[in-house]
């Protein structure tokens, strides 16, 4: 799971999606550096290093804008 989000602050259930999902909850931050998190916005550069199989299905949520194809 990649979660971004603002800020630390904005993460919500972050402890219940690390203790579920270990080493496959990945937390990014746009606005502000923090132990645990990534840094940056989600781009095609991101999905190249965190992901190694496109051709699996993705479940997307977020704005309109993001989402779309």
């Amino acid at each position: 799971m990649i979660f971004a989000n603002k800020t630390s602050k904005d993460v919500i259930l972050e402890d219940w999606f690390r203790g579920l999902l270990g080493d496959d909850f990945i937390s990014i931050l746009d606005k502000e550096k923090k132990t645990g998190h990534q840094n940056g916005r989600v781009d095609k550069s991101f999905l190249e290093k965190h992901i190694s199989d496109f051709s699996q299905e993705f479940y997307l949520c977020g704005p309109d804008p993001m989402i779309k194809l």
